[in-house]
């Protein structure tokens, strides 16, 4: 069976304007089984900011008890030209983020004052897979937290589906 990959990037972001708060930039949602052939697997997260003020920021990826929704769509962008459209849908801007109990999958963690970080599974068992159907097993959120306010950021999530 072929895999297929996708890449979102997100450009031009900033963390929230009060210090250590976290803001929520990327919804990620799994179909249901009969409308997909397979679970997305998560293969990368980076992230790099440039900011004037010395300080930590973080990019979690993170899954909820209760998956998000709305937001707009977001169309990921198949990384060879000739791939279907992803079965995984995305959505940014002003969605509902999940609710629950919450469970960080990854994370980057990178200076605000410019610099970046990336996050990829160093074998298939340290992947993170985000099951079909959606809810519980099937959402994650990116969500970005900095102790300076404001900070100017870019980030690319890169997945693949059966």
């Amino acid at each position: 069976m072929p895999f297929f990959t996708y890449a979102i990037e997100q450009i031009g972001l900033t963390t929230n304007s009060t210090t250590d708060t976290e803001s929520n930039h990327l919804l990620l949602l799994t179909p249901t089984a009969a409308a997909s052939k397979g679970p997305c697997y998560i293969s990368q997260l980076k992230a790099g900011a440039r900011g004037a003020t010395a300080g930590g920021c973080a990019l979690r990826l993170s899954a909820f008890a209760t998956a998000g929704s709305g937001g707009t769509s977001v169309t990921p962008t198949p990384r060879n030209s000739r791939s279907p459209a992803a079965n995984t849908t995305a959505a940014n801007g002003a969605y509902t983020a999940g609710s629950g109990t919450r469970t960080d999958l990854a994370g980057v963690f990178f200076p605000a004052t410019g610099g970046s970080d990336v996050w990829f599974p160093n074998d298939e068992d340290d992947g993170v897979v985000l099951q079909l159907g959606g809810g519980a097993n099937g959402n994650a959120e990116i969500r970005s937290r900095a102790n300076p306010t404001s900070v100017p950021f870019d980030f690319l999530v890169e997945f693949f589906e059966p």
